[in-house]
C-alpha cells in the first residue's frame, strides 16, 4: 500500500507539472462573438493574450480590463473553454448620433460616450448640434445635460421618422428639434414626444406630397401645429 500511495502521489505530482508548467495547457484559439463594429483581430490584439497564455493561470479580470478600455465595448465577458480555447462575448455600444468638431465626427452612444472619431460622417447616423461639448475624442463623455433630451427623442420617436433625421439638437427660440428629410420638424419642449413625432410623420407623409417640399413642422403645441411649405 505505502508503494502504491507513492506512485499515486508521483503521478498526480507529474500531472500538475505538465499541466501548470508545460505548453500542453497553453491558449491556441481566443473565438470573438458579438462583435459588429469592431474586428476580433483587433480584440484579440488588445485582449492581452498569446500563444503562450496559459489557459488556467490567465488573468480573467485583466483581459476584461484590456478590452473594456476601448470605448466601443460596453460588456465583455471571458470563458476558458478546455483544453486550448478562450472565449470572448462582447456586447458593443451603438451610436445613436453624431457631433461635428475641429472637422471630425465623434460617434455617441446612448450614454452620451464618444466611441469612434472619423472623418467622415457615418450613414444613417444623424448629427447631434447645438450642445456645448468638451474637447472630443474616444473615451468622452458628453455632460452637457440637453443631450439626455436629444436622446429621448432619437429613441421615442417612430423608427420611420428617425430612419430619416439627418439632424437632431437644441437651438434658442425653438427648443429641441429634428430635421429629417430635409424638413425640420421643432418639438420645443422635449415632452409628449410620440405624439408630436407622429402629427410630424403624418404632415411629411400626407401634407408634403401636396404642396412639396415642406420648410417646417412646428409641433410645440400639438393641438395647434404650424406648418410651412417651401
Amino acid at each position: 500500500m505505502p508503494l502504491l500511495a507513492a506512485l499515486l502521489l508521483a503521478s498526480l505530482a507529474a500531472m500538475v507539472w505538465v499541466y501548470l508548467f508545460t505548453d500542453v495547457l497553453d491558449v491556441r484559439r481566443v473565438e470573438v462573438r458579438g462583435n459588429r463594429s469592431l474586428s476580433a483581430d483587433y480584440l484579440r490584439s488588445i485582449s492581452g493574450i498569446t500563444p503562450y497564455t496559459h489557459i488556467l493561470k490567465m488573468d480573467v479580470r485583466a483581459v476584461e480590463r484590456a478590452i473594456l478600455a476601448e470605448p466601443y465595448v460596453l460588456r465583455v465577458e471571458v470563458r476558458r473553454r478546455f483544453p486550448h480555447t478562450v472565449i470572448l462575448e462582447v456586447t458593443e455600444r451603438i451610436p445613436v448620433g453624431c457631433l461635428q468638431q475641429n472637422g471630425r465626427f465623434h460617434l455617441v452612444d446612448r450614454e452620451g460616450l464618444v466611441v469612434e472619431s472619423a472623418d467622415s460622417r457615418r450613414e444613417g447616423v444623424p448629427e447631434i448640434t447645438g450642445l456645448r461639448p468638451p474637447l472630443l475624442y474616444p473615451g468622452v463623455k458628453l455632460e452637457d445635460p440637453r443631450f439626455e433630451d436629444v436622446a429621448r427623442i432619437l429613441e421615442e420617436i417612430p423608427e420611420e421618422l428617425r430612419e430619416r433625421a439627418e439632424e437632431v439638437g437644441y437651438a434658442e427660440g425653438e427648443g429641441y428639434y429634428l430635421v429629417a428629410s430635409e424638413t425640420k420638424v421643432i418639438f420645443g419642449e422635449c415632452d409628449d414626444l410620440e405624439r408630436k413625432a407622429e402629427i410630424a410623420l403624418a404632415a411629411m407623409q400626407d401634407i408634403a406630397p401636396r404642396y412639396g417640399q415642406l420648410l417646417y413642422i412646428d409641433v410645440t403645441y400639438p393641438d395647434h401645429p404650424a406648418i410651412r411649405p417651401r
